[in-house]
């Protein structure tokens, strides 16, 4: 006897619904035999029983139906290489304005952004709006320091 059929499609696992419907076999076997021949591949329980009922309603196509509306994916290279050249002429440029440039979406352009083009945006270190009396006098200190580091080493200190 043949090991399960772990990689399948799912146009393999229909055509095998709709031969074994075509027979008159109970779907509860069906779904029970699939689950031992595909094991984890295996469409699940609801998907099954719509394909089920398509096929005893007269549907011949395990294929997907054509659908309209948008591609997934409505960018390619040239967005790619387009978006970055606008970042590389202007780095502070936000990405409403490449959006406006590309006549895309933002969206789209937050996408090739960073999963595509791997830009971060990155910045200084924050400093807390409200000071702490610890930070307050950490900060005097190192001044204190750099002050009097400044007077005895004149203008070598500003060259290091």
């Amino acid at each position: 006897m043949a090991g399960p059929l772990e990689d399948c499609t799912l146009e393999e696992q229909r055509s095998v619904i709709r031969f074994l419907v075509a027979e008159g076999v109970k779907p509860s076997e069906i779904f029970s035999r699939m689950l031992i021949q595909y094991s984890k591949s295996c469409v699940n329980r609801a998907n099954f029983y719509k394909w089920v009922d398509r096929f005893k309603s007269g549907r011949t196509s395990v294929g997907d139906e054509p659908r309209g509306g948008r591609p997934v994916e409505v960018f390619g290279p040239s967005l790619e290489s387009r978006i970055d050249g606008l970042i590389r002429d202007n780095r502070r440029i936000t990405v409403e304005m490449i959006a406006e440039e590309a006549q895309v979406s933002v969206g789209t352009v937050h996408n090739v952004i960073q999963n595509n083009l791997k830009y971060r945006k990155t910045c200084s270190r924050c400093v807390p709006r409200q000071l702490t009396d610890a930070h307050k006098e950490s900060r005097l200190s190192i001044s204190q320091d750099l002050k009097q580091r400044s007077l005895i080493e004149g203008d070598a200190f500003l060259k290091e």
